[in-house]
Formats: structure tokens, sequence, C-alpha cells
């Protein structure tokens, strides 16, 4: 049986499409009034090893960034598949344990092994820091379940979208990838002297994101609405120190004049 509908005297209620788009504007701004305003990192007590299995006591005690909200294919509602974030540091390391949850077991595929991939069907978990908190520009770190590591730079507060984020810059950071039944973890080492942070400040900018091609998903911590870029630094949310941290002598090698 074939149907045919005719759609040519088909009127849309001018009311209605205002009702929508309300509803989903405040799903939007609910999503970022009742999720966490930011999170706290403290100190290790204990050394850290990383082997993506987080079964250290300082993970198990660290606050968890969680409820990720969807940035596509829409920016109103919670992630489908979840993600939960934990911070710590010592010295010389600031640590990020991140366990990317599955609807269930499924295979992960990437085009690419390659370093510092790019493109929405890499599954991977992103880190970004604005260590200065003026949202002008931060620090990008990502992984994928494989392990494959990428970093970049974010200028100009990412207001002109992927033209204000390069890849075209390289330092020396650790991480560790494994993958799970229905989830996986990454763990991640990043030497402070590897970026440059203010001295004295007790808090920094930050957000986390994840790819998910499986879902065709990608989630943020701080919600961003889609007219926005995903590397857009205005949604920020605050990572506060436990004190005021000391700048290290740093090793800072860029190789692209976008700070």
């Amino acid at each position: 049986m074939v149907i045919r509908a005719n759609f040519v005297n088909l009127k849309i209620n001018p009311l209605a499409v205002v009702c929508y788009r309300l509803i989903g504007f405040l799903f939007f701004i609910s999503g970022i009034c009742f999720a966490q305003p930011s999170i706290s990192i403290k100190q290790a007590t204990a050394p850290i090893v990383l082997d993506a299995v987080l079964d250290e006591p300082d993970w198990q005690t660290a606050q968890v960034a969680s409820h990720f909200m969807q940035y596509f294919p829409t920016d109103s509602v919670p992630a489908r598949a979840q993600s939960e974030i934990r911070l710590t540091y010592d010295e010389h390391f600031i640590y990020v344990g991140a366990k990317l949850y599955n609807l269930g077991p499924r295979k992960y595929i990437t085009p690419s092994l390659r370093r510092d991939f790019r493109g929405e069907a890499n599954d991977g978990i992103s880190i970004v820091f604005d260590t200065f908190k003026d949202r002008t520009n931060a620090f990008f770190f990502g992984v994928n379940p494989f392990g494959v590591q990428r970093e970049g730079l974010i200028a100009n507060g990412g207001g002109n979208g992927q033209d204000d984020f390069t890849l075209n810059w390289d330092n020396k950071w650790y991480s560790e990838a494994k993958i799970y039944e229905d989830y996986w973890i990454a763990e991640v080492a990043i030497p402070f002297k590897t970026i440059r942070f203010k001295e004295g400040l007790s808090s920094w900018n930050i957000n986390f994101y994840r790819i998910d091609s499986e879902y065709a998903e990608r989630t943020t911590w701080s919600p961003i609405p889609r007219y926005f870029d995903i590397v857009n630094l205005a949604s920020l949310k605050e990572l506060i120190w436990d004190k005021p941290l000391k700048n290290p002598a740093r090793i800072f090698r860029l190789f692209h004049t976008v700070l």
C-alpha cells in the first residue's frame, strides 16, 4: 500500500514554532544552571601510575565532572553516552582520568592512528585548559581509545571556530588508554613545564568534550550552544585548585604564533 500525503495546504502555527524554540532554549539554560559550575582539584597523596585503570585512592576521592550535555546533533539534551572526568596533580604533573561510558559493548573504529588526528569520525576525549583565565587562549589535549594523542592551541577565544584552533604545536606529555566491555578509560599526565600559566592563580578555566562515532554524538561538560564552535572559550567552567600554583621552570616549544 502506498500512501501519498498532500502538504500543499499544510499550515504551520507560528506560535507553535516559537514555543518549540523556547522549550529548546529552556532545556539548554537548565543544563547550564543545574550542572556543576566548577570542579575542584586536590594534590595527590600517593604516586599515580598511568595504566588506564584509575584504581589509586586519589582517583576514588577526586571530585567528578559528569552530566555531559550534547553539542551535536542537538545542544539542549543530556548526552546519551555519559562521561566522568577526575583530576589530581603532584609537583610535576596535572593528571586527568576519564571514564567514557557506552550504551553497551561496541567496537571502535578509527580512520587513522596518526598523531594529531582530526575529524568527527574519530572517537576521543579532549581537555581544554585556559590557564590565564582570560577566555582568550587555551591549551588543548586529546586522546582516543587506542591511545593516540593530539595537542593544540586555541586563540582569540575560539570565536572564529576552527580558524582559531591549530594542531601545529607539539609537546611532551603522557597518556594511556584501555578499552573495557562497555566503556573506555583514558589516563593523562601533563607536565606543568609543558604549559604556561599565571603564578598564584587559585583557579583556571576548563572544559572537556567527547566525540563518539557510534552514536554520532559530540558532548561537552560545560554546555556550548550549536551556533558556537566546540572550541569556543566563552562557556568554560572553573577548575579550582586546593592551593595557588607556583610556576615551575618551563620548557615551552611554540611552533605557531597563535598565543
